[in-house]
């Protein structure tokens, strides 16, 4: 991927999340993790947009996405996203 093909995603991302349209954000950084899904700092944006508004489930799944790309990723013990990660874990395991 190339840079400059990122650039307007992010751009009109920030934009909507600073005007409050956080659906039309979440469609744009969507858009930039498809582009880049090893980019760690796109994944925490759309993790971002997503809590703004209180998307809770969304923004942990997102933030799930960034443990994928960064595995020394420290997550607190009792946290929302340790559970999360945990069940994730568990699942993958029974899958299996």
């Amino acid at each position: 991927m190339s840079l400059l093909s990122s650039i307007p995603h992010f751009l009109l991302a920030t934009i909507l999340c600073v005007a409050g349209l956080f659906d039309e954000a979440i469609t744009q950084y969507r858009k930039l993790v498809s582009l880049d899904p090893r980019n760690a700092q796109s994944r925490l944006l759309l993790a971002d947009a997503y809590a703004y508004p209180g998307q809770k489930t969304e923004a942990i799944d997102a933030l799930c996405g960034v443990r994928s790309v960064l595995p020394q990723l420290s997550v607190p013990s009792g946290s929302l996203l340790r559970g999360r990660l945990e069940k994730r874990e568990q699942e993958k395991g029974t899958q299996q």
